[in-house]
């Protein structure tokens, strides 16, 4: 008798469901099929009853599985005696090394190859020269050498034709003048002048350092001042002290400037503070501008100026009247040899000094004249 719900899709149904179920793949049986077969053709079909195992299925992976054999593998002992060694010293590869020597002989070779190059070239141009016919023009005879000439009439035209020269000559005069020990070695070697001498006797004395003159290291330039050129001699002491020192012509001979070179003053600045006279002082001193002004003496009038006597290591101040012809000469002289419109830091210059009246300061003055540049006199 057929069971009511009963079909055959229902039981292919309930079949795959049971199988996923067990994980059996087992084929029915001839029973089994002869009953469906039956229950098919009528329709109706007793229920077919099955037993379901719920335990776990055992799969031999090695058959139906993924299964990777791994083998152990023991460490291989080895004594240290015959372990390698190496030292962080050594470390670089022997291509680097190689690759280096190749390369600067590759550079080595180019030098060479570039080289005879142009050799070969210049023979070939001279060769063709010479065979150009007489009559033909030389084209290397069109060049013309253009050789510097100077004006015969400009004061520094006695340094210009051979200034290496001009410079040996003041290095032996230099010489003989640092080892005079007498006023009497020194003399002739100084440019002459009708108070010099007494100068000499009042103010001379030998140099207690001999200067390094046989090394090279003396520098040589020369300038000119109203007309009168003269040479510079620049170096050094024994123990580490610049000196500067001046060279003039008189005759047909270079001498020492004394004056210049010591930078003489009709009186001392270290004196000239103590004791200011009424008129004007001539003096050799350093001039730099200054930014310090005084309520007296404002920037909008004057300008301040910072002088130093070199010799003695003294400073004092020095106000110029704006515009007038000292600050011109002055600002000249800062202008001289610099770049552009910047100026110089510091220049020499021969000036005059007065005190200031209406000022009752020991190291403020008035600069009353502008000689000329620098310290030789023309």
């Amino acid at each position: 008798m057929s069971k009511k719900g009963f079909s055959r899709k229902g039981e292919r149904r309930r079949k795959t469901t049971v199988e996923a179920l067990s994980g059996s793949t087992n084929v029915p049986t001839a029973a089994e099929q002869t009953t469906t077969s039956n229950s098919t053709v009528g329709k109706a079909s007793a229920v077919i009853t099955r037993e379901i195992s719920v335990q776990a299925t055992k799969l031999d992976i090695e058959v139906s599985g993924v299964f990777d054999r791994m083998t152990r593998i023991a460490p291989v002992f080895v004594p240290a005696s015959e372990m390698q060694t190496s030292t962080s010293d050594d470390t670089e590869p022997a291509w680097i090394s190689e690759k280096a020597t190749n390369s600067n002989h590759r550079w080595l070779w180019t030098g060479v190859g570039a080289f005879l190059l142009f050799m070969i070239a210049m023979i070939a141009l001279f060769h063709f020269v010479s065979q150009r016919p007489s009559g033909s023009t030389n084209a290397l005879a069109t060049l013309e050498v253009i050789s510097e000439e100077y004006d015969p009439q400009s004061p520094l035209f006695i340094f210009q034709q051979n200034p290496g020269k001009a410079q040996e000559q003041c290095l032996d005069i230099l010489r003989r003048y640092a080892s005079a020990k007498t006023i009497e070695e020194a003399q002739p070697l100084v440019r002459s002048s009708p108070e010099i001498k007494s100068l000499l006797q009042s103010s001379w004395q030998p140099w207690p350092i001999p200067p390094i003159l046989d090394d090279n290291t003396c520098v040589g330039s020369f300038d000119e001042t109203s007309g009168r050129a003269y040479f510079i001699l620049e170096g050094s002491f024994a123990d580490g002290k610049k000196f500067t020192t001046y060279f003039v012509s008189q005759g047909n001979s270079l001498v020492l400037d004394w004056e210049a070179t010591t930078g003489h003053c009709d009186m001392a600045l270290s004196e000239f503070l103590k004791h200011p006279p009424a008129t004007p002082v001539k003096m050799r001193l350093a001039l730099t501008p200054s930014p310090y002004y005084m309520p007296s003496l404002s920037e909008k009038d004057y300008e301040s100026y910072r002088l130093q006597d070199i010799q003695n290591d003294t400073y004092a101040w020095g106000y110029v009247a704006r515009n007038s012809p000292a600050h011109q000469h002055i600002q000249s002289i800062l202008q001289s040899g610099s770049v552009l419109l910047e100026q110089l830091p510091e220049a020499k210059a021969t000036v005059k000094l007065q005190k200031i009246n209406q000022l009752n300061r020991e190291n403020q003055f008035f600069i009353t004249d502008v000689l000329h540049k620098g310290w030789v006199m023309p």
